[in-house]
């Protein structure tokens, strides 16, 4: 990302606005989300674009390739997640990783990427939270 530029990366759902504050403990006061969670829950999913997406049991970034034929629906292309000399780092599968998406599953987005085969997800630690707060409340 360059310097000075801003990025908005938006949430999905309502369920998520309790995500808006981390609290480090009990006893301290809860720390407003970083600037680029937005409190909207009117989530613009935007083609070429990344975005996390909810499967259950973990989150996967996926690029929006087209509207799906199904209504709500978006095809999209997913990066794998590994790890390299301790950093968690995303890259494209040899078998490419496609799948139609219901927009009730992206959790947030558009997700900046950093690198060229070697992603660096920027929003990575914030797109960790915001997934496990919802799987607490689920």
């Amino acid at each position: 990302m360059k310097a000075g530029s801003e990025k908005k990366l938006e949430l999905a759902t309502a369920t998520v606005s309790p995500f808006l504050r981390v609290e480090k403990s009990a006893n301290a006061e809860p720390e407003p989300a970083p600037a680029s969670l937005s409190s909207d829950t009117g989530l613009s999913i935007e083609t070429e674009k990344y975005y996390a997406v909810d499967y259950v049991n973990q989150f996967y970034i996926g690029r929006v390739l087209s509207r799906s034929d199904r209504e709500g629906y978006w095809q999209m292309k997913f990066l794998h997640q590994y790890t390299r000399n301790g950093k968690v780092r995303f890259r494209w599968p040899r078998a490419a990783d496609y799948d139609d998406v219901h927009q009730s599953a992206v959790i947030c987005g558009p997700v900046e990427l950093e690198g060229v085969d070697d992603f660096k997800v920027t929003e990575l630690d914030n797109i960790k939270t915001l997934f496990n707060q919802i799987r607490k409340s689920n």
